[in-house]
């Protein structure tokens, strides 16, 4: 693929409808929870994270957390938890086809054949109005907080500390997300961690919609997440005794290494960050 075909290419992405949709989207601020793009490319995710991170930073919206990268399969890249300045974290899964340069996603390799989701506060407050939630009791504000003492939370802190990626620390519960969100930071903080944004959010399990607290770090910088299941009989609970969807670098490595993905030199990159 002739280079003077790809960098022009890679520089339009960033005024085609998709780009513009999730900057309309990220411009909203605090009210927007998350958001994910699906794209389908021939470009080398780690690659294309330097360019987005260079449009930020070009446009004044430095990221306010280093950029990781999660897989989701064979050839299926996401870089993930990008987080500019005062908006929302967001994902841009990158699916590999050698057939584009950069493009929007086809409906089969999305989560709900949508190429541009997100979530926002009035979503979650639907979302969560499903449930029957209570307050906690004072006794039962501690009992969460002793949660996250346990040795199931300590089991995900200590993996996402080491080589972690990516996990989550499945419960059950009959308190709201929002309550769990805000002693968790009590929790995290307890710890002489610091907690830079959490939000409580949807994902996709098995086709539904799954309530999770995502709680992003800055210090350290790992991101931490608590996947919830209601339950009107229990405090908090592990669901299991083991951690839900954890992947870590040697994960990574075995569905991304040998992809013939094309690479962009650091001059290649110069080059599309000034073009945007």
């Amino acid at each position: 693929m002739l280079k003077s075909l790809v960098i022009p290419k890679v520089a339009e992405y960033f005024q085609s409808e998709q780009w513009n949709g999730l900057m309309d989207i990220l411009r909203r601020g605090s009210e927007v929870r998350h958001a994910h793009v699906y794209t389908e490319s021939i470009l080398s995710p780690f690659d294309f994270a330097q360019v987005i991170q260079g449009y930020f930073e070009k446009h004044g919206l430095s990221l306010e957390r280093k950029i990781t990268f999660l897989s989701h399969g064979r050839g299926y890249a996401n870089i993930y938890y990008i987080q500019p300045r005062g908006m929302c974290h967001f994902e841009v899964f990158l699916k590999y086809n050698d057939d584009v340069v950069i493009e929007p996603a086809g409906a089969a390799s999305t989560r709900t054949g949508q190429n541009l989701e997100y979530w926002d506060d009035a979503y979650m407050e639907k979302y969560h109005a499903g449930f029957a939630f209570r307050e906690p009791t004072a006794g039962e504000e501690k009992e969460i907080l002793a949660f996250f003492r346990s040795p199931l939370w300590r089991q995900a802190c200590e993996f996402m500390t080491d080589k972690g990626i990516h996990c989550h620390v499945p419960v059950e519960t009959c308190i709201h997300p929002d309550i769990l969100m805000k002693l968790g930071i009590q929790a995290i903080e307890a710890k002489n961690w610091s907690v830079s944004r959490a939000v409580t959010v949807v994902y996709s399990l098995k086709g539904y919609d799954q309530g999770k607290v995502t709680f992003l770090l800055k210090k350290p910088e790992i991101v931490l997440e608590l996947d919830w299941e209601f339950n009107p009989d229990t405090v908090i609970q592990p669901r299991m005794q083991s951690l839900m969807l954890a992947a870590d670098t040697d994960d990574l490595a075995k569905d991304l290494d040998g992809i013939p993905y094309y690479r962009l030199s650091k001059e290649d990159i110069r080059k599309i960050v000034e073009m945007i």
